[in-house]
């Protein structure tokens, strides 16, 4: 919908400007300079999306808006954002999975780069060739890892009316890696793009409407201890506001929007911390507290195989949250799958 806002006290939707869609899910909508851009879902949602570009209503001379153009992207382009003077728009392309049909599909995510001028498209990529070691020791958090994967189907039980077989063999770390939320650098030299449910930020460095990733750096987990820094959290919904230390407790702060600001030359970030999580069939990476450690020392039989032995942060998790609905993850910050027959605990986050 078109809304002229000209009487700030009537509002009046322009019926006449309608854009007809054809029932496509849309996510974001920017305008700039005399270009109206939407990003659109395909149909199946792990397929490419799009970005329709159209022509901006103008006040000094008001029309419908036209399309000029539709643009190939990733899958589930979730975010739209030109440059300043709009000759790049840059596409979060989130490429978040789907087990609709009964199989999981999970798409690599990336970064789009549309020239505004000729409307070509360049792909960042973030299959950088760094592993999922690699990603886990630097702090990124996979919801689900290949060794995940190869667990909850070996062996999980909490997953079975999920196929992995094709996740499983298309499977690369870029797969893990959702874009959620950009933001230009305030020369438009560079991108940093919130990956929300690795609670991670993507720099990327743009020049001549291509792009190349700098670097991939967690956010860190805030420690909820003692020496954590804080005055404690309050875990119990009560209604009252009781703050606790919890020894070995650590959340992820998982951001979604993300803004800048620099002062003296100095780019800060700032982030909405709105915390997510994966979901497909049965698999849930967020997990009752009590539906996984049945005590100090055991899981519960929802994860069989799970090892006390080379467990970390049992007692301290149980003394915390024991027999709680307390959520924490069973995503790779949490739970250790490099042994995939046998996951170990790493504590509660």
């Amino acid at each position: 919908h078109v809304i002229d806002y000209d009487d700030a006290t009537s509002p009046e939707v322009l019926s006449s400007y309608v854009i007809d869609m054809g029932g496509s899910t849309l996510t974001d909508i920017e305008v700039c300079g005399d270009m109206l851009l939407i990003a659109v879902v395909a149909d199946t949602k792990t397929d490419n999306g799009m970005v329709k570009i159209y022509s901006a209503v103008q006040r000094s001379s008001p029309a419908a808006p036209s399309l000029q153009q539709t643009v190939t992207v990733g899958p589930l382009p979730d975010m739209l954002l030109p440059n300043s003077n709009c000759t790049v728009l840059a596409v979060a392309n989130e490429g978040e999975g789907s087990d609709s049909s009964g199989t999981l599909v999970d798409p690599e995510s990336s970064v789009s780069l549309v020239d505004l001028s000729d409307y070509s498209v360049s792909t960042v990529s973030l299959d950088t060739g760094a592993t999922d070691a690699q990603l886990e020791a630097d702090g990124v958090h996979l919801p689900l890892s290949l060794n995940a994967m190869e667990y909850f189907d070996d062996y999980g039980v909490a997953s079975a009316d999920v196929n992995w077989t094709a996740a499983r063999a298309a499977y690369t770390p870029a797969t893990q890696l959702e874009p959620e939320y950009l933001v230009w650098s305030s020369d438009d030299s560079k991108l940093y793009v919130n990956l929300q449910e690795n609670s991670a930020l993507v720099t990327i460095s743009v020049a001549n409407g291509a792009g190349t990733v700098d670097s991939i750096e967690a956010y860190g987990l805030k420690d909820w201890s003692s020496s954590g820094g804080t005055e404690g959290i309050d875990t119990v919904g009560d209604d009252a506001c009781t703050l606790a230390f919890k020894p070995g407790f650590k959340t992820m702060r998982m951001p979604d929007a993300i803004a800048i600001a620099e002062v003296d030359g100095v780019p800060y970030i700032f982030t909405a911390d709105e915390g997510d999580d994966k979901e497909y069939g049965n698999f849930e990476e967020k997990q009752k507290f009590k539906d996984v450690l049945e005590d100090s020392s055991t899981f519960t039989s929802d994860f069989p195989n799970f090892s006390a032995a080379g467990s970390e942060g049992m007692s301290d998790a149980f003394t915390n949250f024991g027999g709680t609905t307390m959520r924490i993850t069973i995503g790779s910050t949490g739970v250790n799958y490099s042994t995939p027959s046998a996951p170990t605990f790493k504590g509660a986050v």
